[in-house]
């Protein structure tokens, strides 16, 4: 199994059908900054280094796997000064399954 693909099987499964999902700040149609419930699941805490470990893998290539899974769609593209540590947001959980299955 491709690495990108070992990195997305965890995911999906640390994302299970219980996946947390937070408040996120937006405005509403009167300017005003109201929180609203994220619809993607969110996997919280495992650093990249946990990871590698529970995969048996190397730290710089589970750091590779997580940065295609967001070119691929998978994960979200954080914007510059967006970025939280231990935070994979699932963008399209089809596309993750896909990988994750080698697709």
């Amino acid at each position: 199994m491709p690495w990108p693909s070992r990195v997305a099987a965890l995911l999906d499964c640390l994302a299970g059908v219980d996946a947390m999902v937070r408040p996120k700040t937006v405005e509403n149609e009167n300017r005003q900054l109201v929180a609203k419930p994220m619809r993607s699941p969110i996997v919280e805490r495992p650093t990249q280094h946990d990871l590698a470990e529970a995969l048996h893998l190397g730290h710089a290539t589970v750091e590779r796997a997580v940065a295609e899974l967001r070119r691929e769609g998978a994960l979200v593209r954080f914007r510059k000064g967006e970025r939280t540590n231990r935070v994979y947001e699932i963008a399209d959980r089809d596309i993750l399954q896909q990988i994750a299955r080698g697709g």
